[in-house]
């Protein structure tokens, strides 16, 4: 048998030695049982004691006195059972880390882009029923413990897993004053919108994407309009020359220009996340938009990514706050080394009760307008793809009309046109750079 046959075959550990190991099911089940029948033998610790004692009155030798002191037992036993839940809590950490493992390994084979992203959202499938099934037992202890409390019982909960008492705030957009917890946070909050990125390019429509695409998708449910920007086309220079110009747009270096009116501070919180606190104030009307920006420089693309935060408790908000997330992905192209493809996908919701501002406006101002008027004038946001060839992004130079919009939704759309161009560009000129130098 050949060396390259032997490299090439990989060794599935958990089919080989399953003789040794447990199946995950089997020592589930095993130490709980034994977690069960310690914190059953140790409530029942002191009756069986008198009994013993009282066993011993009717014979003529008495035991020996018990000269361990009060509540040794007890204590043997609660860390028993300690040491058994951290058993648990360490074969389901060890149990994700094969999963991941597998995952790394079945990506390092070259595989198809459909077949890899199957295979990246059946792992996230898996995780998040496997966390679905840690939130259910928790929930199912947590009443358990509430039931015995009102029954007078003082033994606690088994809990399964230890929650960090700031993530229900960060799953919210929300980010603390302490300044641990915020960075965490905001770290956080950005990992988890790059971990939604496949899943949102394959809903829009633009995972792995040959031909160019712009458009508008403007869209509502019971209680929000949303907004779907996408920008995909083909670039004629190489990926990793655009990610590191686009994020100089994001961390301070060359950002948009500023209207009158507004503001911004941002903060590196490290070399690849940022944080930009922004408000506009136009015609007596304030809008905030508090943002966190991070790039991921991969061996085949480059993502930045941002997500705005709903609440900062550092940032007073006294108006309305945008609420959007976006990607934009320069991924190599496999057929040419110099060119690449960049992918934009923008997501903004806004709350269709903002409309009735117009309504109240003083000197006969004109009716409210309908979510239907919002997304027919959204729907005029698009912008025209330049020819098959030139490899360069266009720049938007439609003029749409604002008249009888909210005041917060114009504020917001007008910064994000003027970061579209800003971005469109920094982008072409980074193409021109690069055809100049290569002539």
């Amino acid at each position: 048998m050949s060396s390259a046959s032997d490299d090439d075959t990989l060794w599935d550990i958990e089919r080989d030695l399953s003789f040794l190991i447990a199946t995950d099911d089997q020592l589930q089940a095993e130490l709980k049982q034994v977690c069960d029948l310690l914190g059953s033998s140790g409530s029942s610790g002191d009756s069986d004691d008198t009994e013993a004692a009282a066993e011993d009155k009717g014979h003529s030798r008495k035991r020996k006195p018990n000269v361990a002191p009060a509540g040794a037992r007890n204590t043997y036993q609660t860390r028993q059972k300690q040491e058994m839940l951290e058993l648990q809590r360490q074969v389901h950490a060890l149990k994700q880390q094969l999963d991941a493992t597998k995952l790394q390994v079945a990506l390092q084979r070259d595989l198809g882009e459909w077949e890899t992203a199957a295979r990246v959202e059946l792992y996230a499938k898996k995780k998040a029923l496997e966390e679905n099934e840690l939130l259910r037992e928790s929930t199912h202890h947590n009443s358990l413990f509430i039931t015995k409390m009102q029954s007078l019982l003082r033994k606690k909960p088994r809990l399964t897993m230890a929650y960090d008492p700031s993530s229900e705030e960060w799953q919210a957009y929300k980010l603390a004053a302490h300044a641990s917890l915020r960075i965490a946070g905001i770290q956080a909050i950005a990992d988890r919108q790059y971990s939604r990125l496949q899943t949102s390019f394959i809903n829009a429509g633009i995972w792995d994407r040959q031909d160019n695409l712009f458009c508008v998708r403007p869209r509502r449910d019971a209680t929000s309009v949303y907004i779907e920007v996408v920008h995909h086309l083909k670039l004629e220079a190489p990926f990793h020359l655009f990610g590191p110009v686009v994020w100089q747009l994001m961390n301070g270096e060359h950002p948009a220009p500023l209207p009158l009116g507004a503001q911004r501070a941002i903060e590196n919180v490290d070399a690849d996340t940022a944080y930009e606190m922004y408000d506009e104030t136009t015609h007596g009307f304030t809008g905030h938009c508090n943002t966190i920006f991070k790039q991921y420089a991969e061996a085949t693309r480059h993502v930045v990514l941002w997500r705005t935060v709903l609440d900062d408790a550092l940032v007073s908000c006294p108006g309305d706050v945008e609420d959007e997330s976006a990607w934009i992905v320069f991924k190599a192209d496999r057929t040419n080394p110099n060119q690449c493809y960049m992918t934009f996908l923008l997501h903004a919701a806004a709350d269709p009760s903002l409309f009735a501002e117009v309504a109240t406006a003083p000197g006969g101002a004109p009716p409210s307008p309908t979510i239907d008027d919002v997304l027919e004038c959204l729907a005029k946001l698009s912008v025209e793809a330049m020819p098959d060839g030139l490899g360069m992004h266009p720049t938007p130079e439609r003029d749409v009309v604002f008249d009888g919009l909210p005041l917060s939704l114009t504020t917001f759309i007008r910064k994000g046109k003027r970061f579209e161009r800003h971005l469109a560009s920094a982008i072409n000129a980074t193409v021109k750079e690069f055809h100049h130098q290569n002539k």
